[in-house]
């Protein structure tokens, strides 16, 4: 029976989506400038096994104010960001001010 599971899932998300702000192509470069650390998820769904690791990882954050959390399945802000999804941006406004956690570079950061 998968209905505890999906319960679950849905509690997850509904108690993390105060963790987490939905990033849209109108809001993405105000988001990003939001905070000192701004932690971005872009994936192809919101409901997706990566969105759903995200939200997981944004609720152990809930109340540091260091850190902002957004995600995105919008393709606009996907494609504004230069990312393929899943991936996971930090926007910092210090040392490295982006750095990218998608599939891609991990692949070529690897092969160096």
């Amino acid at each position: 029976m998968r209905f505890p599971c999906i319960a679950a899932w849905a509690l997850l998300l509904r108690s993390a989506s105060a963790a987490v702000t939905e990033v849209t192509t109108a809001n993405h470069d105000e988001f990003k400038a939001a905070n000192n650390v701004v932690v971005i998820a872009y994936t192809s769904s919101s409901t997706d096994a990566s969105a759903v690791a995200f939200f997981q990882a944004a609720e152990r954050y809930l109340d540091d104010d260091h850190f902002r959390f957004g995600l995105t399945a919008d393709e606009a802000a996907t494609a504004a960001a230069g990312v393929t999804p899943p991936a996971v941006v930090i926007y910092r406004k210090f040392d490295e001010p982006c750095v990218d956690f998608s599939k891609a570079n991990f692949i070529r950061g690897s092969s160096s």
